[in-house]
């Protein structure tokens, strides 16, 4: 039988790490860039604060973190263009899309989203109210006020940008060339979700142990679910991202105007 030639198969990218085209640095690297790329982004609106003059800047920099992360999506989409393109593969390529499986893959994605559907639910207010004794506590802790313009601009800019580069940036890219090269198939598997749901406690990073860790743990189970789904069935991922940009369109609508 010949090879796939999919190019995030196997044979494939075994192919491009011999040539040089993929490297362990990148890889792992991406692995975090996410997590790196959230922080560094609310430090630099927290720079800002502070030279106009605020006296608390970090926390003036909490209230625009839809807005810090979505020009850390951003630059995360740039970074797999780039390392596309080391590969000589186009964006796209990362999204896993077999135009002959939609067929199966849309119902497969349906039902499991509905079937997943307490797992992205109830750890939050669980959580919540175990760390806070009131769920809704961390509403307030994550919304802030902002301008009007600033909500209309992350109601459209932040869904978009995180579902091109979310789940393509750790199940399209990462995920399958560490398990290539690690030759470690449900490990790296797991590392990957848990890194995903790490990623949570910078969107945003505040210094609170409860507040990160309820971040942390509420994402945990979905993102395990997601890892385990898209491994054993890669071509669902451009569906998921589908379904995760609809999901946090509705984030802004928590935003409370300025």
């Amino acid at each position: 039988m010949m090879p796939s030639l999919h190019p995030n198969s196997e044979s494939a990218i075994s192919a491009r790490v011999s040539t040089g085209s993929i490297q362990q640095r990148y890889v792992w690297g991406m692995l975090f860039s996410r997590t790196v790329l959230f922080a560094f982004w609310q430090l630099l609106f927290a720079l800002g604060f502070l030279l106009v003059g605020s006296v608390r800047p970090w926390e003036a920099s909490v209230s625009w973190w839809l807005l810090s992360a979505s020009l850390g999506n951003i630059t995360n989409i740039a970074l797999l263009a780039w390392l596309a393109r080391r590969e000589g593969l186009r964006l796209n390529q990362f999204f896993n899309f077999e135009r002959r499986r939609w067929k199966w893959d849309v119902p497969l994605v349906i039902a499991a989203t509905v079937a997943a559907a307490p797992l992205g639910y109830y750890p939050n207010p669980l959580l919540a109210r175990a760390l806070f004794d009131n769920p809704s506590a961390v509403i307030a802790m994550m919304f802030r006020p902002l301008p009007e313009w600033a909500i209309l601009v992350v109601a459209v800019i932040f869904p978009i940008t995180i579902a091109l580069s979310e789940l393509p940036n750790y199940y399209g890219y990462v995920m399958p060339r560490l398990k290539t090269m690690s030759k470690s198939g449900w490990r790296t598997v797991i590392l990957v979700a848990v890194v995903h749901a790490f990623q949570h406690v910078t969107l945003p990073l505040q210094f609170d142990a409860r507040f990160m860790l309820w971040r942390f743990g509420m994402f945990l189970p979905f993102a395990l679910f997601v890892a385990c789904l898209i491994n054993w069935r890669p071509s669902v991922l451009p569906y998921l991202m589908i379904v995760q940009g609809l999901l946090d369109a509705s984030l802004a609508a928590f935003v409370p105007k300025a």
